[in-house]
């Protein structure tokens, strides 16, 4: 089993078109979307969000 974790930083994901946004913004993102689990729904565990990685 492969596993890719990707995480990004201070990036709205209603701005992702994997998450719904009109424009195709994020191609490549929405590629890695379409071939593997796609989480709606994460919190981080700490303000700011440096600690939380």
């Amino acid at each position: 089993m492969n596993i890719l974790l990707f995480s990004m930083d201070t990036l709205r994901a209603d701005r992702l078109s994997c998450y719904g946004h009109f424009r195709a913004t994020s191609p490549h993102t929405d590629r890695l979307a379409s071939q593997g689990t796609l989480f709606e729904n994460f919190y981080s565990p700490h303000i700011p969000t440096f600690p939380g990685h």
